[in-house]
């Protein structure tokens, strides 16, 4: 393997785990009960690239009523 696709591949790595970290960070600072957050946190850490998909599209919003505040809702 060439050093160029050996740095890519390495650099890609470095930044699946970064983004996992930021992803298991904002599932714990979620509102969610800890056992919905320990669900999300083994998903996202097992299953890195699926594990993001899922909780980018249901995770993070949630299915919830929405913004409480007018301001949140311009």
């Amino acid at each position: 393997m060439p050093d160029s696709a050996m740095y890519f591949a390495i650099a890609v790595a470095a930044l699946i785990v970064l983004v996992n970290l930021w992803a298991v960070i904002s599932v714990f600072r979620s509102d969610k009960t800890v056992g919905t957050k320990t669900l999300w946190a083994l998903l996202i850490w097992i299953f890195p690239i699926i594990g993001l998909v899922i909780w980018g599209v249901a995770g993070p919003r949630g299915h919830g009523p929405g913004p409480s505040s007018p301001e949140h809702s311009k």
